[in-house]
């Protein structure tokens, strides 16, 4: 690969990776901060963070999960979240 291919396919994951930020709502950057800081943190302790309910919580999760920006790691008593948008 040319040099000039490179730059065009680094250009191209950069520009990539920020419309999938701009596709993230208010609350669902609220829940990749939080997981981001605190991977092994809760549902319940999100929605006690962010201030609403458990299942909005899950529903935002859903969607981050889908556009591969969330990953669960692990089952729900030792798992962790780890953040993909990096």
């Amino acid at each position: 690969m040319g040099k000039q291919q490179g730059i065009t396919m680094i250009v191209l994951q950069i520009h990539q990776l920020a419309l999938r930020r701009v596709n993230v709502g208010k609350t669902s950057g609220k829940i990749i901060d939080a997981c981001r800081d605190n991977p092994s943190i809760t549902i319940p302790e999100l929605a006690d963070l962010i201030g609403i309910t458990e299942r909005s919580i899950q529903r935002n999760i859903q969607k981050l999960q889908s556009n591969n920006l969330l990953h669960r790691v692990g089952g729900r008593k030792e798992g962790f979240w780890e953040v993909l948008d990096e």
